[in-house]
């Protein structure tokens, strides 16, 4: 199921009690994305053997390498699956920091639990190098899904029914390093934004709506459905992304959904897809380049604060395509910085804006000296991050 913020504080009037009766599907705690990207939670394992402890020893084996294949598959892209290298267990053992199991079940010759494994870091990127697979280890900063319903002349974002909003609560997202959000939908989302201004890309109403969840991305997502059988619709999908930090709205992606044995297994799939597609569409852009000649590119970074700096750096040092960051010079106002990374230009820059790092040109005309790049925080960030609505917990942007 997809992360949600908190529950609804507002009592809404006789007006919105449509709309408020769809709101409660999707109320919730702030998310629970993993902090560890080498971390694989609550995988299920069920073994029958001789006896009980025979049974739970294959049912640990079988789960390592359960685990072990769910890791590999979140960190590289689609296209290189068929290239994820198979271990022995004794070889999966080796590169595990620990595990632990809950929920645990038995019988005289069957053994069920839920296990969780954590890899070590190190081992698993040694392990796709060797298999010649670039990889992304560092989680995506959140992004806020829009999800705009039409059929026939109607279009609705908030108002119910929209199914494919519903559809977005139910899909299974979590586990990757992508995390998705769901707006609520209160009082103060339906002053930010609605569906004609999400549709024609109000750059002005995104970013609001943007900074109102702390988001990185905004995902706006349109289903239409096609007429003809309305127990088992064809949906037609359409995509836009926003990206505040450089203020950008863009196509993102179209296509024809139609699976599903009934209307709701429809709009689940078609849900579930989006983010499959938008996730493998992040980890190209940002995913770490096995060979290639490393270039350097040298940076300024103007310092307003040690806190600042410090987490600028470490920012920095997060990216997959950048392999070291030298200090050229320093002094109390401004860095100097030399950036060795793979890849071309364009993939250092989006890298570092999944940091929330822009990267830009220095104009030549203002008779620049120095490095012709500067970095600064996004805005969000410079501001502390504000929270929406109370100050609830933000997501994991600082991974």
């Amino acid at each position: 199921m997809i992360d949600h913020w908190r529950p609804s504080r507002f009592a809404l009037p006789i007006l919105f009690a449509t709309i408020f009766a769809s709101l409660t599907l999707f109320a919730g705690s702030a998310p629970t994305q993993s902090v560890d990207p080498f971390t694989v939670e609550e995988v299920t394992i069920d073994a029958t053997a001789g006896d009980t402890e025979k049974a739970r020893r294959s049912a640990l084996a079988m789960g390592r390498a359960k685990a072990l294949r769910l890791l590999l598959r979140r960190l590289a892209n689609t296209a290189d699956y068929a290239k994820l290298p198979k271990i022995e267990d004794s070889g999966i053992i080796q590169m595990i920091n620990g595990f632990s199991v809950s929920e645990e079940k038995t019988s005289a010759v069957r053994y069920l639990a839920l296990m969780t494994v954590r890899f070590k870091p190190d081992a698993i990127r040694r392990l796709l190098k060797e298999a010649e697979v670039s990889y992304v280890d560092t989680p995506s900063r959140p992004i806020l899904v829009l999800p705009v319903y039409r059929v026939g002349k109607r279009t609705t974002l908030w108002e119910a029914p929209n199914p494919w909003r519903d559809a977005w609560g139910r899909a299974p997202l979590k586990g990757g390093l992508v995390p998705f959000m769901l707006a609520l939908g209160d009082l103060n989302d339906l002053r930010s934004i609605d569906a004609k201004s999400a549709l024609t890309g109000d750059k002005k109403k995104l970013a609001a709506i943007a900074r109102q969840y702390d988001a990185g991305e905004v995902l706006v997502a349109l289903a239409a459905q096609a007429p003809g059988n309305a127990d088992k619709p064809r949906l037609d999908i359409s995509l836009w992304r926003y990206v505040p930090l450089t203020n950008s709205f863009r196509v993102a992606g179209r296509f024809r959904a139609v699976e599903g044995k009934d209307r709701e297994a429809v709009f689940t799939a078609a849900a579930t897809t989006v983010a499959r597609r938008i996730e493998s569409s992040w980890k190209r852009e940002n995913q770490a380049i096995i060979g290639g000649e490393p270039k350097i590119v040298r940076v300024l970074v103007t310092i307003e604060s040690l806190s600042q700096w410090t987490e600028i750096r470490r920012r920095i040092s997060e990216v997959p395509v950048v392999k070291s960051t030298q200090v050229v010079q320093l002094s109390r106002q401004q860095a100097e910085l030399e950036l060795k990374y793979v890849g071309d230009l364009d993939r250092l820059r989006a890298g570092l804006a999944q940091r929330n790092i822009a990267m830009i040109e220095r104009s030549v005309a203002a008779g620049r000296d120095g490095p012709g790049w500067l970095l600064r925080l996004g805005a969000a960030i410079e501001g502390g991050g504000a929270a929406k609505k109370g100050g609830r917990a933000k997501p994991n942007d600082a991974q």
